[in-house]
């Protein structure tokens, strides 16, 4: 092979049209400007090319060692089995401010080479291998790659816009310094490649298998990811706003702190992913597998999670906010104190999950099944759960005001001190359902079905619509029944004993009219029953009839106001009956000795001086007591009152009382 070793000789064989077979070593060329040529097995050796241009040229066979370029420019060359490597001491081959435009490279292999302020535009490199190679500040713009090999090599300051690459492999890279805007690769294979801090915005990674991906890039913002492969992945703290991984593989992938606002999830499989403190406003995870995972995130504002199988996932003291949770497995999850905020969990199968401490305002739970669920302590107001099946859930101490219920199943339900107030209960199923000490105030439950309900003293009745409601068998003894509308309910064998009706201790009749209520007239009354056949008011007398023992009333006192004319004195609804400057008149019957009522305790408030011509009993208005009889100890009743009568307070224990005028 014919060596050449001067810049003159260079120049002479090239100005007959090319170079052949020849071996040209160290020959410094500068200011020069080769077109139109063709060079066959070349060998270049320490070569230096300054300010050297190459266009419109075909190099095949040809190869560089241990080679310097400066400044140069090549235009629309071909290199075909091309090398560009070390030289035979080992000296790389550099490129420093080159620029290449319209190469097309095959087979060519670029080995221990420096590449530094390397401008590569509208290229095509095929079957193309960097080995060992050094990129820094390079540009590349429209490169496309196909069968390409990126071996040791390494990127620093890198800039790649719009690059294509297909069938490609990176081996022991490290591109943490590459800015890849719009990079599309599909087919390629990653093994130990480090890309953090790298910003592959608006990439296409389509099908890609990630997993030997040490560290993900920085940014992945807009970047299409669908059907990738990041199985066991380390996304922490990746940007991934409005980038598409749709049916991409996540399992066990990490992407804690990570930012996935607006990005496209749906139907991943990231069982076992870890999403702690990510960011997923608006990001889409309808039909994801996400069993296992770990799901406190943040930020989570309009998240999509319809159709998603969270069972076993976490979710503790996460907050969500106008989420979609619609037809959602939740078997097994852990929600403690999680916020759930204008959520919709409609057709969600919420068994086997505990709420706890949850917060669920203003949400739809509408047709959600969630038998036996734990709601103990939750926060329900303004829920919609219309239809749900909540049969043996655990609402104890649960919040539900203004709560939607209708025809919710609440059959044996724990409601115990919950707060239904203002809640819509309207054909809701109650049966066997616990509601001691619960709040039921203002509740609409038309057409209720109470069943077997338990009900204690502590349970609160006050203002309750229970028109049509079937509350037969429940014990309503000592419960709070003030302003109760029941009207066309089913009372039967409903035990009323002084019950809190509109007054302290109110008599069986006074609690009954409130269940009762229609068809009420003076002295007597009737109870509609569910065939609406009438009858006679449970415990009260036909009208015109009187009770056992009960005498004909007396007429009426002139002296006396009559109903609705001015001086009429009516307790206030919810007040004890006062009776201030009552006239106590006499009547024909005796006292009945020792006649004391437990049941009927009536308060008097009697004026604290004397009228002429009739005797009451006078109280102490100083000292707010009653005088006792001197008879038995007192200084109290004045002479001619009937003993066996004994003040306490301002109560009279006797069910007949005579006052001789």
């Amino acid at each position: 092979m014919e060596d050449i070793t001067t810049s003159e000789a260079f120049q002479a064989a090239m100005a007959e049209g090319g170079l052949a077979g020849v071996r040209v070593r160290g020959v410094t060329l500068e200011d020069l400007a080769f077109d139109t040529f063709t060079m066959t097995s070349v060998a270049f050796e320490g070569c230096v090319f300054r300010r050297v241009s190459l266009s419109v040229a075909s190099l095949t066979g040809v190869a560089f060692l241990g080679c310097h370029w400066e400044d140069c420019v090549w235009e629309d060359l071909t290199l075909l089995g091309a090398l560009f490597t070390a030289g035979a001491r080992g000296e790389p081959s550099y490129f420093v401010r080159t620029r290449f435009r319209g190469l097309s490279a095959q087979q060519a292999v670029f080995e221990s080479c420096g590449f530094e302020q390397w401008a590569l535009g509208e290229a095509g490199l095929t079957d193309v291998k960097f080995r060992a190679c050094a990129l820094r500040d390079v540009l590349w713009l429209e490169v496309t790659l196909a069968g390409f090999t990126f071996e040791d090599t390494s990127v620093e300051r890198g800039w790649w816009a719009d690059a294509l690459g297909d069938g490609g492999e990176l081996v022991r890279c490290d591109l943490r310094g590459l800015r890849a805007p719009g990079l599309s690769l599909t087919d390629t294979t990653f093994d130990a490649v480090e890309l953090a801090e790298a910003d592959l915005t608006g990439a296409t990674l389509l099908g890609l298998t990630l997993t030997g991906i040490r560290s993900m890039p920085a940014a992945l913002d807009g970047a299409l990811l669908t059907g990738c492969d990041l199985t066991g992945s380390d996304l922490t703290g990746v940007t991934l706003q409005k980038a598409d991984l749709t049916g991409a593989t996540l399992a066990r992938a990490t992407f804690d702190a990570a930012d996935l606002t607006g990005a496209d999830l749906s139907g991943v499989m990231a069982a076992g992913a870890s999403f702690q403190a990510a960011v997923v406003r608006e990001a889409n995870f309808s039909g994801a597998v996400l069993q296992g995972a770990d799901l406190r995130v943040r930020d989570a504002v309009g998240a999509l999670f319809s159709g998603a199988d969270l069972r076993a996932s976490d979710v503790r003291y996460a907050a969500f906010s106008q989420c979609l949770f619609d037809a959602s497995l939740w078997n097994e999850a852990r929600t403690g104190h999680a916020s759930f905020l204008e959520c919709n969990f409609e057709g969600a199968a919420l068994e086997g999950a505990s709420f706890d401490g949850c917060a669920m305002n203003a949400s739809s739970l509408a047709g959600v099944r969630a038998a036996g669920v734990s709601f103990r302590g939750c926060d329900l107001t303004e829920v919609d759960a219309s239809a749900a099946q909540l049969a043996g859930a655990v609402l104890a101490g649960a919040r539900l005001h203004d709560a939607v219920l209708v025809e919710a199943d609440l059959t044996g339900a724990d409601l115990t001190g919950a707060q239904l107030y203002r809640s819509d209960l309207a054909g809701a199923q109650l049966s066997g359902a616990a509601l001691q000490g619960a709040d039921l105030t203002r509740i609409d439950a038309r057409g209720l079905q109470l069943g077997t309900c338990r009900v204690d003293r502590a349970t609160v009745w006050e203002g309750a619509d229970l028109r049509g409601a079937v509350a037969a068998g429940i014990n309503f003894s000592g419960a709070n029944l003030r302003d109760l509308d029941g009207r066309g309910a089913d009372a039967r064998r409903v035990p009323l004993r002084r019950g809190h009706a509109g007054g302290r201790d109110a008599s069986r009749r006074r609690a009954a009219r409130h269940l009762v209520g229609e068809g009420e007239v003076p002295g007597g009354g009737v109870q509609r029953g569910q065939d609406g056949g009438e009858r006679p008011a449970r415990g009260r007398p036909a009208h015109g009839e009187l009770r056992r023992g009960e005498r004909p009333a007396e007429p009426a006192d002139p002296r006396r106001p009559r109903p609705g004319e001015p001086g009429e004195v009516r307790p206030a609804r919810g007040q004890p009956l006062a009776l201030h400057h009552a006239l106590l008149r006499p009547v024909a019957r005796e006292a009945r000795p020792g006649g004391l009522h437990p049941r009927r305790p009536h308060r008097l408030a009697a004026a604290p001086h004397e009228r002429a011509g009739d005797e009451v009993v006078r109280r102490d208005a100083g000292a707010g007591r009653a005088h006792r009889p001197e008879a038995r100890g007192g200084r109290g009743l004045r002479a001619g009152a009937p003993e066996g009568v004994a003040g306490r307070g301002s109560q009279l224990w006797s069910s007949k009382v005579t006052v001789m005028p």
